[in-house]
């Protein structure tokens, strides 16, 4: 029953989320434009629902919840071609309670590098990211 109510509240999140965190209606009167220069800083909260389907009766159900502070560090919207986009140090907290498996919980934290590929005008910004971490 417990992961019922778990599936229900990580939908809910999903669908509402746009809305909760300053999501705007981008409509063709609108006159918002779309920038290419990064945030200096900016955090995140992110949430998922990780589920096996590959051991059963052994499957895992975990529903993976992360707190990110991310930094601006170098910049590289300047450059043409590919290369274009910017530096950031990110640093995350994750806590994941485990519905369905041996263990109940899962603490951890993480550190990192991440490099964004930044496209004139583009909402989508694809990147690159190694770090460490511990849990």
């Amino acid at each position: 029953m417990r992961s019922h109510w778990a599936l229900l509240f990580t939908a809910l999140a999903f669908t509402s989320a746009p809305f909760a965190f300053g999501g705007a209606d981008r409509g063709a009167s609108s006159s918002i434009a779309i920038s290419d220069e990064p945030p200096r800083f900016d955090f995140a909260i992110e949430s998922a629902y990780l589920f096996g389907a590959f051991n059963p009766p052994r499957n895992y159900e975990i529903s993976a919840d992360f707190l990110t502070a991310r930094m601006r560090w170098g910049n590289y919207l300047e450059r043409e071609g590919f290369f274009r986009g910017y530096n950031q140090v990110y640093f995350s907290f994750l806590a994941e309670p485990i519905i369905r498996g041996i263990e109940n919980h899962y603490f951890g934290m993480n550190l990192g590098l991440r490099y964004n590929f930044v496209r004139h005008g583009s909402r989508f910004v694809p990147y690159f990211s190694a770090g460490v971490g511990l849990g």
